[in-house]
């Protein structure tokens, strides 16, 4: 039976001691995933595809993981917080296995818009749980929330542990 990967809180503790987080839905109900944060457990993560998550995928995750709750930043301000494209950044959000704890819900398209949610960008049940998981966060308009760019400085990032 493999180890359970450590797993800390989305705010930096006090210490530098690893703080458990609650497990996190993946995608469907049946799939529950811790987020790694050591360099061993990110090396074996995977998507709910089987695919190994990459290390972009893993800079867009902790990236996402500051947007603090009731904020919503979009593709474009994190892709030039990342150095990217906001297509990559939409692609990395599309297979988050992490979701909801890794928060792809808080990130939307320029303009007022929605953006996807899990590579579906159609109204629906899909995206209606985006709505509602912003709406539970107190957003009831993401045309009217200003997009949160107040991202850490690179020592204040979430730091991974090497085993």
């Amino acid at each position: 039976m493999p180890a359970t990967p450590k797993t800390r809180t989305h705010s930096k503790p006090a210490s530098n001691d690893t703080v458990s987080a609650p497990v996190i839905p993946a995608n469907n109900d049946t799939d529950n995933r811790e987020y790694p944060i050591t360099a061993a457990d990110r090396a074996t993560a995977v998507q709910a595809n089987g695919r190994p998550v990459t290390a972009f995928q893993f800079r867009v995750y902790d990236a996402i993981l500051c947007i603090p709750q009731g904020h919503v930043t979009t593709y474009g301000e994190l892709a030039k917080h990342l150095s990217s494209s906001p297509r990559a950044v939409g692609q990395a959000l599309r297979v988050n296995p992490y979701a909801p704890g890794v928060p792809c819900h808080r990130v939307v398209a320029t303009g007022g818009k929605l953006g996807g949610f899990f590579g579906h960008s159609k109204p629906g049940v899909v995206l209606g749980r985006k709505v509602q998981l912003l709406k539970d966060e107190g957003i009831e308009d993401v045309a009217v929330v200003q997009a949160w760019s107040a991202w850490p400085t690179a020592a204040a990032s979430i730091e991974i542990e090497n085993e």
